[in-house]
């Protein structure tokens, strides 16, 4: 197994992590909570786990997709197998490092260039496999 801090994924991951450090205007936050930044203090084993995940789930658009945002999406990924909670502000910066675009950084809650059609098909395989609370479900039960 390739250690991670030479996984190219991992590399990519620090080569983008200059847009969330340098390049974001200056924006209000309700709390830390809502903070792109906040991606930054992840791990390099979660940084990577969540955006394979937005990079392999979710497929950029041309335009932007107001039926979901930055706080939706976490809970996407929380429910997801390999997933792990995450706080809007960590989701907005993955977003923002796989290289998705936002609507209106002002916001609390942020939209982006996400395809309908990925979103679909995500809920469509969410009912053929279990989620990580599904198998913690069964864990705990002895099944």
């Amino acid at each position: 197994m390739i250690e991670i801090k030479k996984d190219p994924l991992y590399l990519f991951i620090k080569d983008r992590e200059s847009v969330i450090r340098n390049k974001l205007p200056p924006l209000y936050f309700s709390g830390e909570d809502d903070n792109p930044a906040s991606f930054l203090n992840l791990s390099p084993q979660e940084k990577t786990t969540l955006v394979a995940w937005v990079l392999n789930i979710l497929v950029k658009g041309k335009s932007i997709n107001t039926e979901i945002t930055s706080y939706g999406i976490k809970h996407l990924f929380d429910k997801s197998l390999n997933g792990f909670y995450v706080k809007n502000g960590v989701m907005k910066g993955a977003m923002l490092i796989a290289g998705f675009k936002v609507n209106d950084m002002q916001q609390q809650n942020w939209c982006f260039n996400i395809r309908q059609s990925s979103l679909t098909n995500m809920r469509h395989i969410s009912y053929e496999y279990p989620t990580r609370y599904d198998l913690e479900e069964k864990y705990k039960e002895g099944k």
